[in-house]
């Protein structure tokens, strides 16, 4: 598995990511066939024998000696429009089943993909309520459930979790760089963790995504949008959240740039409800009145 280098990341387990290949060529050799049978000229061989359309001289003469006496003698003739070859609509682009698609879906995921015993009871990330608050009005989002480790006797929690019925189940996790409490580094590129994690969920089948915590503070709806992207690359429709600018992303940390931000308390700087620019108020010193002479 190549390592990621930025945030966000999006794993597709090898099922999903060779459907969705198999997907996009398959669509895309059905419509040249639709649009090749569409605008397909059969040439026809001139025929030898076909008598000529173009009037003769004296018919042409009489039709003018009807115009002359028609103008001097009878009711004025409306003018002759000139002749308008018939126009062709312009070609539409051809549609794709999306229902067989999707029911191409369900029957591959069908008792494939991993499922969550109970609900979570790791500690939510102080941004995961409003990021949960944002997603759950295009996704059916919910906190994230345990899966058990084999040959262990821990578990991993999911932060959010989609589930569809056609069987596509999202992994949405939120990393910050150290713990709030401890300033223990945290989602580090040199620990391994995340990445063991990661193989675990895609041989469940699951998608992982990835995002930073300053992303989904800063920027929750396009992260949103990237989840739609994600959606749309597996189901091929069309997203439904438009974002003027893209999530702009975030390079994954080390262990020494992690360890760096918790001196500087870099998630201060970010979280709702700490600022960690702001000047400490200054003492303020009485001063002693002196008394006036008299």
């Amino acid at each position: 598995m190549i390592k990621p280098t930025y945030y966000p990341v999006v794993l597709y387990p090898p099922l999903i990511r060779e459907f969705i290949i198999s997907s996009s060529k398959r669509e895309e050799a059905l419509k040249k066939e639709v649009l090749k049978n569409r605008y397909l000229v059969k040439s026809q061989p001139p025929c030898s024998h076909q008598p000529s359309s173009e009037p003769s001289l004296l018919a042409r003469i009489l039709v003018w000696i009807k115009n002359v006496w028609s103008r001097l003698w009878g009711e004025p003739q409306p003018p002759q429009q000139p002749r308008q070859s018939p126009q062709q609509p312009p070609p539409q682009q051809p549609k794709v089943d999306g229902g067989e698609r999707m029911r191409r879906l369900k029957q591959l995921l069908a008792g494939k993909v991993m499922r969550p015993v109970g609900v979570s009871s790791a500690q939510r990330g102080v941004s995961e309520q409003r990021f949960y608050d944002t997603l759950r009005k295009f996704f059916p989002v919910t906190f994230g459930g345990e899966f058990p480790i084999p040959d262990s006797q821990y578990v991993y929690s999911a932060d959010l979790q989609i589930i569809y019925g056609c069987g596509i189940a999202i992994d949405i996790e939120v990393d910050e760089p150290y713990d709030g409490r401890s300033l223990q580094p945290h989602h580090c590129l040199d620990q391994g963790k995340d990445q063991r994690r990661n193989e675990f969920f895609l041989k469940g089948n699951w998608i992982v995504v990835r995002f930073a915590e300053i992303q989904v503070v800063k920027y929750p709806y396009e992260c949103a949008a990237v989840i739609e992207q994600v959606l749309s690359e597996i189901t091929g429709g069309k997203p439904r959240l438009s974002i003027r600018k893209p999530l702009p992303p975030v390079k994954l940390w080390t262990i020494a740039q992690a360890k760096k931000m918790a001196r500087s308390r870099f998630r201060q700087t970010y979280l709702p409800g700490w600022n960690h620019n702001r000047k400490k108020p200054r003492k303020q010193v009485k001063r002693k009145q002196r008394k006036s002479s008299i």
